[in-house]
């Protein structure tokens, strides 16, 4: 399948329709994991605008430059960042990303200075919720409180229930020869639905 024309893509982004919806839910919903998309664009804008690169700038356009990014594909992106709304910025970013525009430099010293904020933000996303309600992170469990460390934070997902059901004991089967789908002459479904 081929992928869609970014333009169709960024216009469904900024007019909220179709995919672009649903792409611009999942941005909104997850606005402070998506602070290195806005670096990436940022840096995508000021390429496309001929403007002098910081290191971190640069080392980004270089990444996608060696891993198969035409010139024309990084500008392309660039030059849809510029035509963002600032108020679908807001939106989508954090508050320090979403004001980056290629008037500004972004460096390595600032991502630095940044990280702290970034690993605070990215500790406070839940990873798994307990059927309580609860957040279990790794060394909870023991009595010990988790790490704040960067190096160290590590999340476990436990699951405490699984409810999931298989489509094809529903529809009939595989190779069951039945349209219907009755479970009474499947006993692996049988057992799964607990007839």
């Amino acid at each position: 399948m081929a992928a869609r024309p970014l333009d169709v893509v960024f216009d469904e982004l900024v007019q909220n329709q179709g995919r672009g919806a649903a792409l611009r839910l999942k941005f909104v919903a997850h606005k402070d994991r998506t602070w290195f998309l806005a670096i990436v664009l940022h840096s995508f804008a000021k390429h496309a605008e001929g403007t002098k690169l910081t290191d971190l700038e640069q080392a980004i356009v270089s990444a996608f430059r060696k891993n198969g990014y035409t010139d024309q594909e990084i500008k392309a992106h660039g030059k849809l960042d510029r035509k963002l709304p600032q108020s679908l910025r807001s939106e989508m970013f954090s508050s320090r990303f979403a004001q980056l525009d290629v008037k500004q430099n972004y460096t390595m010293a600032e991502l630095k200075r940044d990280v702290p904020e970034i690993i605070k933000s990215a500790h406070a996303i839940p990873s798994a919720t307990a059927p309580e309600g609860g957040v279990q992170q790794a060394g909870a469990e023991q009595g010990g409180s988790p790490s704040t460390s960067a190096a160290s934070a590590r999340f476990t997902i436990k699951a405490s229930k699984f409810t999931g059901r298989s489509r094809r004991h529903r529809r009939g089967g595989l190779g069951s020869g039945r349209g219907g789908g009755s479970r009474r002459h499947d006993p692996v479904a049988h057992r799964l639905h607990g007839g």
